[in-house]
């Protein structure tokens, strides 16, 4: 094989290393480009945003009923039949802000919460209902039996002669907090965490439907794909779990909507005068979910729930909880309560004081002012035509008078003396005559021959500021 020939091969495989490379670098995108880090915004076209939700609900409800919160704060409005709605991954809520919620559930208001997960706390006493037993046509709580030996213990109705009972009727002022209650021995069992009651399933299809259904049927089914939109990817979905446990705490609790007949991912419960509503699934509600058919079906189904006199819709927020109150009030209480800790704190304290007593004084020696700068060039040029009229050296004087003369024009005028017409073109620039020109130009020129004396020296002086003053 020729040298040429092995060139054009080595060339050839190069260039196509280097097509490949660029073919893998600009990558042709079949699918637009869209931004799937912008999550949950109501006015947000992008797949996850919520610009299609929220016409929805303008629609279904009246543009002027249909409030949107974009402050940080928790905004709630004072009345009733409200719905307060959030849509995101996770709805967070600080101590004071899910206890101004809870109240707001409790007045008679409705709130729907579309987070896969959420940190609303639930006190139980918004449930229970105390134990009400009837005896002898008697509204008592119980009966407390007690023995001879002062303990007591509770019984029901049935009589025993060997005790003596002790009924306690019902009034108002037995009612007890179950919020707040000693009967708790962990502060935990008096409320009620919805984040413990939901599960994970992972799929790329998510069966659904609107009644209990086996793992067979389904009314509608969300595919989830990648980003591309081509194949279906896995991802994960929150569904409410241990259902019973919820019954057996007394909750008004009701089903809506099922992935399989033991997981709802749409529920209500009863809050005082009003109800919360949980949806564990926000991605049916964005705008890649209209890509589903059943898109408006679902959220009509969900929005058809609902009547209220005004809507508000709250945003997502980061909210930082803290599980010890005690810390969360003030951690300086922590460290005064422990004496070792309170010595450091009080050491710590009096170690400053010291020293920004001793030792915040200037320690780097006082810099001096210095002088200001003063315009020496009016003593140069004093000490300099000094120096000249001492050496009786006018000549040279008015050499250096003739060249600032020359630079003046030319800088003024764009005129060098070199050139041909000087004087007439100098005259025509300046509106001065020729002959005072000329005159001054002659001046110039003779002290090559001639001595200047003092008086010739001031005269030319006036001549020349004569003629910058009468220059146009």
């Amino acid at each position: 094989m020729k040298a040429n020939q092995r060139l054009l091969i080595i060339i050839g495989v190069i260039g196509a290393i280097i097509l490949g490379l660029m073919a893998l670098v600009f990558e042709i995108r079949t699918v637009p480009d869209y931004d799937w880090y912008d999550k949950y915004e109501y006015d947000s076209k992008e797949p996850k945003g919520l610009w299609m939700f929220s016409e929805l609900l303008k629609t279904s409800y009246g543009e002027d009923k249909v409030i949107f919160n974009k402050a940080d704060s928790l905004y709630l409005p004072e009345g009733k039949n409200q719905l307060y709605i959030i849509v995101g991954d996770r709805a967070s809520y600080t101590k004071k802000q899910n206890e101004k919620l809870i109240q707001y559930i409790e007045d008679g208001n409705t709130a729907l919460i579309i987070s896969s997960s959420t940190d609303l706390r639930i006190p139980l006493d918004s449930f229970y209902a105390q134990e009400l037993y009837l005896l002898e046509d008697t509204l008592v709580y119980s009966h407390t039996i007690v023995k001879n030996d002062g303990d007591t213990s509770y019984v029901d109705s049935n009589y025993d002669p060997d005790y003596t009972y002790q009924d306690t009727t019902y009034n108002d002022e037995d009612d007890y907090d179950n919020y707040n209650d000693s009967y708790y021995e962990d502060p935990r069992d008096s409320i009620l965490y919805i984040d413990e009651y939901l599960n994970t399933i992972y799929d790329s299809v998510l069966h659904i439907a609107n009644a209990p259904f086996d793992s067979t049927y389904s009314d509608y089914i969300y595919s989830n794909y990648h980003r591309e939109l081509k194949r279906l990817t896995e991802t994960s979905y929150n569904f409410i779990k241990d259902l019973p446990k919820l019954k057996a705490e007394s909750i008004h609790y009701e089903e809506l909507m099922y992935t399989t007949d033991t997981r709802s991912l749409f529920s209500k419960m009863k809050l005082g005068d009003g109800e919360l509503y949980i949806h564990t699934v926000p991605l049916l509600l964005t705008n890649i979910g209209t890509r589903q058919d059943y898109y408006l079906d679902h959220a009509n189904y969900i929005l058809s729930q609902f009547d209220p006199e005004k809507v508000v819709v709250d945003k997502l927020r980061i909210n930082f909880n803290f599980g010890n109150d005690e810390v969360k009030k003030s951690p300086i209480a922590f460290i005064l309560k422990t004496p070792s800790l309170a010595w450091a704190y009080y050491l710590l304290i009096a170690s400053l004081l010291c020293f920004v007593i001793f030792r915040s004084k200037r320690l780097q020696r006082v810099i001096p002012l210095t002088g200001k700068n003063e315009n020496t060039s009016l003593q140069y040029i004093k000490t300099l035509s000094t120096l000249y009229q001492s050496h009786e050296q006018n000549n040279k004087l008015v050499v250096h008078m003739r060249d600032v003369f020359y630079n003046k024009i030319k800088n003024k005028y764009f005129l060098d003396h070199t050139i041909t017409g000087y004087v007439e073109q100098l005259s025509r620039k300046t509106k001065i005559s020729e002959k005072e020109i000329s005159t001054l130009l002659h001046k110039f020129e003779s002290a090559r021959n001639s001595n200047f004396t003092d008086d010739q020296l001031i005269v030319l002086h006036n001549q020349i500021e004569s003629f910058h003053k009468k220059a146009k």
